[in-house]
């Protein structure tokens, strides 16, 4: 389960999605427990605590614990900026996952995203985790104003002793504009660069959002999300069928998570998005069709209103739509 447990943020970055959600009502401890414990009936097994910025909730130390507490396991996803020696200390002895935000290796790119001050508060964050021996993870949100420096963010992400490095594409949701979207050639040199990397020193990288990656990352890992295997919640307790999508398939609060779930899986759109019934044409002999699917729904759809694809950034569909027999 992904939870993006609050819209509201300490920052106002330039791509932030969540912002959709600052006027919805967030749920409870006691509203989120009463769906964590029917989630948990039916095979939950991994929360993973995202926003808008979770530190800004002042029960988001109750809701880990209580996730921890039930057995499961958890990852918080911030900006870092809020972290204290006592949240570190927290989160240590909670053994909590933790995703830092950095959006690039220089401060003045990073500031440019996510307002001036947030470099230094970035930076004190994580020497705060550190202190601790939390382990931590960075994500990069990738877009035409920070892509170039994906070289230099896994550099320094090793360097500060981060067990892995993630990037995700920035997606055309929240306040992120049309004009600051990768190009499919932006997004084949931000893998290209990725995998080469990852290759000659064995660090970890995450290509995150874009399935099409494994036709060209052998040596990077990547997420796949056209399965039942997750499912984003809103702040108010929606069942979405992606958390960059204003669509809403049921709500776990009102409805009991059983019932939302069934509602939920069985749906039309989550049924033709996991079992496609047709790929579209630039899809249909790629060697990864299976797993892929035609890639991101959300990016096709709000891209070009239509779920089926293919994927907006794909390099190959898009030669392949171009007439390029090739397509390599």
């Amino acid at each position: 389960m992904i939870w993006i447990s609050t819209g509201r943020c300490n920052l106002r970055c330039k791509h932030c999605y969540a912002s959709r959600f600052l006027k919805e009502e967030q749920l409870s401890l006691k509203g989120f427990e009463k769906i964590l414990d029917e989630a948990l009936e039916i095979g939950l097994g991994h929360v993973s605590i995202s926003g808008g910025e979770p530190l800004v909730r002042n029960d988001i130390l109750d809701i880990l614990k209580l996730i921890r507490e039930k057995g499961l396991t958890a990852s918080l996803v911030t900006n870092a900026t809020l972290i204290t020696s006592e949240i570190a200390r927290a989160l240590k002895e909670m053994d909590i996952s933790v995703y830092v935000s950095i959006d690039g290796y220089r401060r003045e790119t990073h500031e440019r995203i996510r307002g001036y001050g947030s470099w230094s508060a970035l930076m004190k964050g994580i020497r705060r985790l550190k202190e601790q021996s939390v382990s931590f993870s960075t994500v990069m949100a990738v877009s035409k104003i920070n892509y170039v420096e994906v070289k230099g963010f896994l550099v320094m992400s090793e360097e500060m002793g981060a067990d892995s490095a993630c990037i995700i594409p920035v997606m055309p949701s929240g306040r992120a504009t049309a004009d600051i979207i990768l190009s499919p050639w932006e997004i084949r040199e931000v893998i290209r660069e990725a995998d080469e990397y990852s290759s000659s020193y064995g660090y970890p990288v995450g290509l995150w959002c874009m399935p099409f990656a494994r036709l060209y990352a052998g040596s990077c890992w990547t997420t796949l999300c056209r399965t039942l295997e997750v499912v984003d919640l809103s702040p108010s307790g929606d069942l979405m069928a992606c958390d960059v999508l204003d669509i809403k398939l049921s709500n776990a609060l009102k409805e009991g998570f059983k019932i939302a779930w069934m509602r939920y899986s069985s749906s039309d759109i989550i049924k033709e998005l996991v079992h496609p019934r047709e790929l579209p044409t630039p899809c249909q002999n790629c060697p990864i069709a299976a797993i892929c699917k035609g890639g991101c729904f959300a990016r096709a759809y709000l891209l070009r209103g239509d779920f089926k694809g293919p994927d907006p950034l794909c390099p190959r569909a898009y030669r392949l739509r171009e007439g390029d027999v090739d397509a390599s």
